[in-house]
């Protein structure tokens, strides 16, 4: 099973807004930057255990509402992280590897 950061993320900014807390101001709290609280909302940053203590504590959650139910299939999981990837590329750069993932799906006979 893996877990699924988005969801967590999900959460923390639903947390975060009933504390009518910016991400700056989260941020300051948690001595993080901007940025690293964005990611965190966004399942792209992982927080590590101090770290979801930490926001539970500012939050006024148990850390048990940010993880409940979180874990995901490894399929789902790898869904996920190729999401993510794909948002880094380009348009051309997309196209370019669906070829790629199509000559591939021939290549091993994969309908």
């Amino acid at each position: 099973m893996a877990v699924d950061y988005n969801l967590i993320g999900t959460r923390i900014k639903k947390y975060r807004k009933d504390k009518h807390l910016t991400q700056e101001q989260l941020s300051k709290r948690l001595h993080v930057s901007v940025g690293y609280v964005s990611k965190m909302e966004r399942g792209i940053e992982k927080p590590n255990l101090d770290m979801l203590s930490s926001l539970a504590d500012n939050l006024d959650c148990d850390i048990a509402n940010l993880v409940s139910e979180s874990t995901i299939s490894q399929t789902d999981y790898l869904d996920n992280e190729f999401r993510i990837l794909l948002e880094k590329f380009s348009a051309d750069e997309k196209r370019i590897l669906y070829r790629l993932l199509e000559y591939y799906m021939l290549l091993t006979n994969k309908d």
